[in-house]
């Protein structure tokens, strides 16, 4: 049965409530005469007035964010079109800390999928920092991960498990 999820208003209004917090208790640290804490302070506001801004415009989104079905999955919050089935080489289960995500691997670039100039240096710098340009998670959606896994399954290739040696690694590891 094909996947289809939508922003969580829930876990929105958390993290709302929480950046709406963080923002009083800077304006709160800014009452002072010490300059460091001052700054820190004003640079601590304008941080969680832009994830103010930017939870707010996810309530407004009303599109589907994330769909799996026969034809490929497509994350809004990743690409801008469906990618099908037949260009998805590899699929990987991957955990970082409490973080867990499906890292898609296609037969093309990445970039291919995108449009949006700002989705692609997002793309660069998740490669960057060490995860899969292509990382499909259930963050601030209405499914859990195993709902979302369970749809990568129904309908993609097999999915590798956390720890999975790829072919490369147990090639290198012959060589030696």
């Amino acid at each position: 049965m094909p996947l289809s999820a939508h922003y969580d208003r829930k876990k929105l209004t958390i993290l709302l409530a929480a950046s709406l917090g963080f923002m009083a208790l800077s304006l709160v640290l800014a009452q002072t005469d010490d300059p460091y804490i001052f700054a820190t302070a004003q640079v601590t506001f304008l941080f969680f007035v832009g994830l103010t801004v930017f939870v707010l415009a996810r309530f407004l989104e009303k599109r589907e964010i994330l769909h799996i079905d026969e034809n490929g999955v497509f994350d809004r919050r990743i690409v801008d079109t469906t990618i099908p089935w037949s260009e998805v080489e590899r699929l990987r289960e991957v955990g970082k800390g409490k973080m867990r995500f499906i890292s898609v691997t296609t037969t093309r670039a990445t970039t291919d999928y995108i449009t949006s100039g700002l989705k692609r240096k997002m793309m660069k710098l998740n490669e960057f920092i060490g995860f899969h340009a292509i990382g499909i998670n259930a963050n601030s959606i209405d499914v859990s991960f195993d709902e979302m896994r369970a749809a990568f399954a129904a309908f993609g290739p097999e999915i590798e498990k956390p720890g999975a040696k790829t072919d490369e690694e147990n090639s290198e590891e012959a060589a030696q």
